[in-house]
């Protein structure tokens, strides 16, 4: 009798607060009555069902909310113009051979003959303003060449020597921004490009991502009307050198064109792993991409500090929709796993899926791009391919022969892994 007349007071009360619109303590009323394991009556049972629904409304409204910006970004991103990605393929003569690999085996020769030359101009005009005498000029290169070759030995450079900016700029550059070039173009490919992109460019050398965008944009401009286009680069790299030859270069080639591309740059010289002191001066949850070209530590104490590091970046920076823009080697990528490249697309996939996840990062897509068109390079066949099929680097051969000894013309190749993703 007793339990009875409990329950029958409890439900009065319940009652009362629905009709006062008391929701939350009508709720809270049911829900003891369910702990306490007591029959619901039908207008509990109801009242119940409509608070999932509502719920459930909720949700729906925060899911349609979270839409905005991708629709505000869909409305930002540019129209892809498909004359201009034909063009491209054509100049670059892409070949897709599967879902993931793409062959590159040409070059969109305007653009790149321009910028070599003006490589090359920026180059001597900057060795002679160092007044050595040639003994001295080979010196200063010997010494600067052997730290970068570390580079194809699977070691980290120190880049700390007098030239190593001028060997980077020399050896290595122009074929960095071939495949940055290309990055950006299967970003625009896959709809994800737009006229006010904000980059920024972690370990950024001598701003290769900058000259890869700005030639997109150069060839972009004969398909479309370019002159609103206004980008934000900020440029985060330890090495001064190779920073302040990259953005004095930058200076001297816009002046060079017709039309310069519209980009506010910024040029901060920081040692990453001195991250934490100065995290305060990156912009917060402002840029539309994050990249990382390269830059990825051969030195496992290294690299797992340097993920570490970059999870805290993407997750500082980035806008609420940005990407991450990762370009990584393919031995690199493989070596990190203490393995080879492979031909078994699985295998790939998974060490792809795998390097994503270390940076906390989920996959939108990936494109291996190789010069042969094969998964496993042989190095012993490479240089006949090279001489038969690529691009060369005619121009700046000069300079690599007389201060880097190098008696052969370079040719345009590539090797990477090309990889977008966004925060998991």
């Amino acid at each position: 009798m007793i339990n009875f007349l409990n329950s029958w007071w409890q439900l009065e009360k319940i009652k009362q607060a629905i009709r006062r619109q008391n929701f939350s303590q009508a709720e809270k009323l049911i829900r003891f009555r369910q702990q306490q394991k007591i029959k619901l009556s039908l207008l509990e049972q109801l009242f119940l069902q409509n608070i999932n629904l509502q719920e459930k409304v909720e949700e729906k409204n925060k899911q349609l909310l979270s839409l905005e910006p991708i629709l505000k970004l869909s409305q930002k991103s540019i129209e892809t113009n498909q004359d201009f990605i034909t063009y491209i393929e054509n100049c670059f003569k892409l070949i897709d051979h599967d879902y993931f690999k793409l062959q590159c085996t040409g070059i969109e020769a305007k653009v790149f003959e321009a910028l070599e030359i003006s490589l090359v101009d920026y180059l001597m005009a900057e060795i002679n303003d160092r007044h050595l005498s040639q003994n001295q000029l080979k010196i200063e290169f010997q010494k600067a060449q052997k730290d970068l070759k570390k580079l194809k030995q699977g070691n980290d450079p120190d880049y700390n020597e007098r030239f190593s900016a001028y060997v980077y700029l020399i050896q290595y550059f122009l074929e960095n921004i071939y495949c940055n070039y290309l990055a950006f173009f299967l970003v625009y490919r896959s709809g994800y490009f737009n006229d006010q992109l904000k980059i920024l460019d972690i370990a950024a050398g001598p701003n290769t991502m900058l000259f890869g965008l700005n030639l997109f944009t150069q060839s972009l401009s004969n398909f479309v009307d370019i002159s609103q286009f206004n980008f934000s680069y900020y440029s985060l790299e330890q090495q001064l050198s190779l920073q302040s030859q990259g953005s004095k270069f930058w200076r001297y080639y816009l002046n060079r064109q017709a039309q310069p591309m519209n980009a506010y740059c910024q040029f901060n010289t920081k040692d990453l792993f001195e991250y934490k002191n100065f995290k305060h001066q990156l912009p917060k949850l402002f840029f539309d991409f994050v990249v990382i070209s390269h830059c990825f530590f051969y030195d496992d104490q290294h690299r797992e500090q340097s993920y570490f590091i970059y999870k805290d970046i993407f997750k500082h920076c980035l806008s609420e929709q940005g990407k991450v823009l990762l370009i990584i080697q393919a031995n690199k990528l493989y070596k990190t796993y203490n393995s080879f490249p492979q031909k078994d697309i699985k295998i790939e996939n998974q060490a792809v899926n795998n390097f994503v996840k270390l940076l906390g990062l989920e996959l939108i897509w990936y494109k291996y791009l190789t010069s042969t068109g094969e998964r496993i390079n042989k190095k012993d066949s490479f240089g006949q391919f090279a001489r038969d099929n690529l691009p060369k680097q005619s121009t700046i051969f000069k300079i690599q022969k007389e201060y880097l000894n190098i008696n052969f013309i370079s040719h345009y190749a590539i090797d990477d892994f090309i990889i977008l993703a966004q925060i998991s």
